[in-house]
């Protein structure tokens, strides 16, 4: 059963079921809608709550996702990895810094 939550912001994905054992650790680019401009994301695997004195893993550790949305800005944004099922593609770093540098390009005014 779908549960509708707001997912615009980068809140959770709207179904809590899709499954994510693909995704691993690394550079990948989505697309934000069909034929739209690459967006650049890292996922990477968060370690959850610690043992002080002994530093071992006491809760599970997951997946966290970062991709920067805006086309016209470098800003990174947050997200759940399962608004990424079965969008992403693996790229290498070289590609995933390229992606960003294109953010940061000023774009001339088409004002008359």
């Amino acid at each position: 059963m779908r549960s509708s939550t707001p997912y615009a912001d980068g809140s959770d994905f709207t179904t809590t079921g899709q499954p994510i054992d693909w995704l691993d650790e690394g550079y990948y680019k989505v697309r934000l809608h069909g034929g739209g401009p690459w967006v650049p994301c890292y996922v990477t695997l968060e370690d959850g709550d610690r043992d002080p004195d002994t530093w071992e893993l006491l809760s599970d550790q997951w997946l966290s996702a970062i991709w920067h949305p805006r086309t016209d800005s470098p800003d990174a944004f947050s997200i759940n990895p399962r608004r990424l099922f079965n969008r992403a593609r693996r790229i290498t770093r070289e590609e995933y810094l390229w992606l960003i540098s294109l953010r940061t390009i000023p774009r001339l005014s088409l004002a008359p």
